[in-house]
C-alpha cells in the first residue's frame, strides 16, 4: 500500500507566528482526520510537524502532502492545490499528476471555488520540497480562505467531515484505492416463537394444489347442488388449504 508524509502547516511553531489567524490548529485538526481515515483503508502514513527531523522524512515516499489554508487577501474565498517548480522536482510527472486528481475531488466535493491562478513562488518552491527525495511526489493544498466570511469560514471551520472526505477522495483515487470501505456488522441472533401456516414446497405438490384450486373455482368437479352454490365452493377449498 502507499506511503505517505502528511504535514500540518505550521504546527508545532509559535502560534501567531506563521501562518493565517486560526490556520494552525486547522491544519494539524484536518492532517490528523486525513491520516485517521488513511490508515484504515490501509495507506502508511507518517504526519510530521512543520519542522520534521531528517529521520522522520528519510527515504522515498509515495507522496508528501503539506496542509494549509489561506490569508483573507483577496477579497473572496477560495483555494488551490499546487506542486514544486518542474525543474526543480525529480517527481514532478507524478507530483503533477497527484495534484491534479486531488484538486478535481476536494474542490467537487467541498464546493469550495478553485483558483489555480494563486499559484506562488510560496507555493512552488515551498521548503520543503528541498528536503525530499528526489523520487518523492509532493503536493501542498490551500483548503480555501480560513477566515473569509461566510463562504470558506463556514466550511472550514464548521464542516470539517467534508474538507477531510474531499482530501481522502483525492488521495484514494490517485492511488486507486477505494473511497468506500466495506463494513463489518454485528448482528444478535434472538429466538422467537411464531405461529405460521406451511404451505407445500416440492413442487410437484405445488403444482397438484393450483390444479385441484383451478377446478374447483371453474367448476371442473363434480358439484352437489348448484354451481352458483358459494358455500359449498368455499368449503371445498378450505379443505384444500392447510390451516
Amino acid at each position: 500500500m502507499p506511503k505517505i508524509i502528511l504535514q500540518g502547516g505550521h504546527e508545532g511553531r509559535i502560534i501567531g507566528a506563521t501562518g493565517a489567524p486560526n490556520e494552525q490548529s486547522f491544519n494539524v485538526d484536518i492532517s490528523n482526520q486525513v491520516a485517521f481515515e488513511l490508515s484504515k483503508r490501509g495507506f502508511t502514513v507518517q504526519r510530521v510537524n512543520a519542522d520534521p527531523k531528517p529521520e522522520e522524512i528519510g527515504g522515498d515516499w509515495d507522496l508528501f502532502l503539506a496542509i494549509h489554508y489561506d490569508s483573507d487577501v483577496y477579497g473572496t474565498g477560495g483555494g488551490f492545490v499546487d506542486f514544486p517548480e518542474p525543474s526543480t522536482d525529480g517527481a514532478t510527472v507524478e507530483s503533477q499528476r497527484i495534484a491534479y486528481l486531488l484538486r478535481q475531488e476536494y474542490f467537487g466535493t467541498t464546493h469550495i471555488t478553485n483558483h489555480p491562478e494563486r499559484s506562488n513562488v510560496n507555493t512552488r518552491k515551498y521548503y520543503m520540497w528541498a528536503k525530499l527525495s528526489a523520487k518523492t511526489p509532493c503536493v501542498i493544498i490551500e483548503c480555501g480562505v480560513g477566515m473569509h466570511v461566510p463562504d470558506d469560514h463556514e466550511t472550514l471551520h464548521f464542516n470539517r467531515p467534508l474538507v477531510v472526505e474531499g482530501i481522502v477522495k483525492g488521495i484514494c483515487l490517485a492511488f486507486s484505492v477505494p473511497y468506500v470501505t466495506p463494513t463489518t456488522t454485528t448482528t444478535t441472533s434472538t429466538t422467537t416463537t411464531t405461529t405460521t401456516t406451511t404451505l407445500p414446497d416440492a413442487s410437484s405438490e405445488v403444482t397438484e394444489m393450483l390444479k385441484k384450486l383451478h377446478d374447483i373455482i371453474w367448476g371442473k368437479w363434480t358439484w352437489v347442488g348448484r354451481d352458483s352454490n358459494w358455500k359449498l365452493r368455499l368449503s371445498q377449498l378450505k379443505g384444500l388449504l392447510p390451516v
